[in-house]
């Protein structure tokens, strides 16, 4: 510690006291239940803010205690926004590596859910029939007279 006027300075104590913070908490305990970027997100995505949720987080750590939190909050606004792959792929982080039950199941029903919905989104060739608009390649104008 460094002394000011033969007393010891706060500023040696306040930087040894964060180093010990962030020695004892690093990725494992940074992402519980009470970290306020992840407890943000999840009001942001509650408020159908999924645009800011994901940016909150996707800053977030990706391993360690409580991720498992953020990948399913990930994979909901990704389904939300219509990015089907990447909450396929955040979905699967959860349900294969979460040691919470329920983010495990709700993650594999959204899953199957997804699955179910990518088998009938496949075009069908049934777009653009032609057959209403009188056989022709450009719909009929009909005049409004008699």
């Amino acid at each position: 510690m460094s002394r000011t006027n033969g007393k010891p300075s706060r500023g040696g104590f306040v930087t040894l006291l964060t180093a010990l913070a962030f020695a004892t908490c690093s990725s494992p305990c940074a992402l519980g239940a009470d970290n306020p970027i992840l407890q943000q997100a999840i009001k942001d995505y509650n408020s159908k803010s999924y645009k800011d949720a994901l940016e909150k987080l996707q800053t977030l750590p990706r391993t360690g205690q409580g991720s498992d939190k953020a990948h399913y909050y990930m994979a909901l606004c990704y389904q939300a926004t219509n990015q089907i792959g990447a909450a396929t792929t955040e979905y699967n982080t959860v349900y294969r590596n979460s040691k919470d039950s329920t983010l495990r199941y709700n993650s594999a029903v959204a899953l199957q859910g997804l699955q179910k919905w990518g088998q009938h989104r496949a075009y069908a060739g049934n777009g653009n029939n032609f057959a209403r608009s009188g056989g022709g390649g450009a719909p009929v104008r009909r005049s409004g007279g008699g």
